[in-house]
């Protein structure tokens, strides 16, 4: 009886169970809500921009609700190999369509785009890969001033490098860092060092310097930051690099910055002694002579000698006595220089003017050779060329017997080496133009320099600057790298700068 009732009691509860289980056909919805989903399509599995230039994503984006509930997020991250996220992610916009002037620094990132369902807090992503190149590599730098403020050009041309871009950036302070310098333009320079953080432009005004990153003129340092003593004045007139120093004249005065680390790259003293110099500085890579100067005080060259860091010139000896006699002393040149520059076989070609009346000379110098006396190539008269005393701008090449000369409105080409006479190189010039700045395209002077990237640029353009009083021009020029003849034509013109005063050329070089 009992084992009965046992059983069922079980098989009444297998019956209730079941009951229990039965489907309940009341009103309701069990339905999951709608979850966001990111349609992969529009999205490029890479993308490879430049820094600075626009970038633009469209995905599309699956939801059944509201899209009011949605927000947006587009981060950018190191690209690591590993799980782990290298850096803090950098948020590039909170909109839908990517759209932006990318800021990321050149390198490998991940690009990922984030959906938030605010009603959950659900989210859902879709990631790409992008590289990020650097905007300013190879090509011209272009410094211009305009109502008391300046700003530089960046332009990449065929003409400098034949298997490089096209391009033109403008006013780059203005765009990349906000504002434009207080000041007229003064001086533009390029340090280069291979595989370092030595890759940098320096930028002065008659109000300030500042130092900025080659690659992304991301700004490096201002003013005093970039000195050890005490800034004395601000009137930067000349800048050289010659891979491992760099050295700077600042209001006639010479200062050094040896290269170590770059969290240290500071000009330090100046240079002693009672002396003025021209702006104007001369590296012979292969010499032993250091940095070739000016000193207008006393008019005679001086050089610091290879072993830079004593902070104290050295005299070139008197010329020799004994035949030949060289036809000037470096020690003693007693005129007004008015340009100097490395030139064809690196020797050292400066223009001179007398003190008083209208003389006007090239004198070229041998700083590749021990000094005995005889550093002195030749001395070339000039005084008689047509428009030589309303000469403002020089130049020389460094692959031929190429000298330029220009006054405001025409370029002139100096045969010294043939005929000794000069001829018209360019000219015809609209009425209301005249030339503000003259440079010959020479980035090897820069030991650093990848010299088989310009093997058929290096001296064969030049750039005639020009001002109208509302714009500047820039005239880009063929020149034949061994006679020094241009093309009447003209390459390409660029408008739209301010007054130009100083142009420099930049290139990559290697690393980072």
């Amino acid at each position: 009886m009992k084992t009965r009732y046992i059983k069922l009691t079980l098989i009444f509860c297998l019956i209730t169970a079941l009951f229990a289980c039965k489907k309940d056909l009341g009103n309701y919805d069990y339905n999951d809500p709608g979850v966001a989903t990111v349609d992969e399509t529009n999205i490029a599995a890479v993308y490879n921009i430049e820094q600075y230039a626009k970038l633009t994503v469209s995905p599309t984006v699956n939801y059944p609700g509201d899209t009011s509930n949605l927000s947006y997020q587009w981060i950018t991250y190191v690209k690591s190999s590993s799980s782990v996220t290298l850096g803090t992610p950098s948020v590039i916009s909170t909109k839908k369509v990517l759209d932006v002037a990318l800021p990321t620094p050149p390198g490998a990132y991940y690009l990922e785009f984030i959906v938030t369902d605010k009603s959950n807090n659900g989210k859902t992503n879709a990631r790409t890969l992008l590289n990020v190149s650097a905007p300013i590599e190879t090509g011209w730098l272009v410094l211009h001033s305009l109502g008391g403020q300046s700003d530089v050009d960046f332009i990449a041309s065929t003409n400098l490098s034949p298997t490089g871009p096209t391009k033109r950036m403008s006013n780059l302070f203005q765009t990349i860092q906000g504002a434009k310098l207080d000041g007229e333009g003064q001086m533009l320079g390029f340090a280069r060092r291979s595989n370092s953080l030595f890759n940098y432009i320096m930028v002065a005004t008659n109000k300030t310097i500042k130092r900025v990153n080659g690659f992304t003129f991301a700004l490096m340092g201002t003013d005093q930051e970039l000195f050890r003593t005490p800034l004395a004045a601000k009137n930067f007139q000349a800048f050289i690099n010659n891979g491992s120093n760099d050295l700077l004249i600042n209001d006639g005065k010479l200062q050094q910055l040896p290269y170590g680390v770059i969290q240290d790259a500071l000009y330090n003293n100046i240079y002693n002694g009672d002396y003025s110099l021209a702006p104007y500085l001369v590296f012979n890579e292969l010499g032993t002579y250091g940095a070739l100067v000016y000193d207008q005080k006393f008019q005679k060259f001086m050089y610091t000698g290879q072993a830079l860091g004593n902070y104290n010139f050295i005299q070139f000896l008197p010329a020799a006595t004994t035949a030949p006699i060289p036809s000037f002393s470096p020690s003693n040149v007693g005129k007004n220089m008015l340009f100097m520059d490395r030139g064809f076989n690196k020797y050292a070609y400066a223009f001179f003017k007398d003190n008083t009346g209208n003389g006007r000379y090239m004198y070229v110098l041998n700083v590749g050779i021990a000094d005995a006396g005889r550093l002195a190539v030749a001395t070339y008269d000039m005084t008689a060329l047509p428009e030589i005393t309303q000469a403002k701008f020089f130049q020389v090449g460094e692959l031929g017997n190429v000298a330029l000369y220009a006054t405001d409105k025409n370029v002139y080409r100096f045969d010294y080496s043939g005929t000794r006479t000069a001829t018209v190189a360019f000219n015809g010039l609209p009425a209301a133009e005249t030339i503000t700045c003259m440079r010959i395209f020479k980035p090897v002077l820069n030991p650093n320099a990848p010299k088989t990237e310009f093997t058929l640029t290096n001296s064969a353009v030049v750039y005639v600057a020009t001002w109208d009083g509302t714009q500047g021009r820039l005239y880009e020029l063929a020149i034949n790298v061994a006679s020094g003849v241009i093309s009447p034509t003209p390459l390409k013109v660029y408008t739209g700068f301010g007054k130009i005063s100083d142009m420099t050329a930049k290139f990559r070089g290697t690393g980072t």
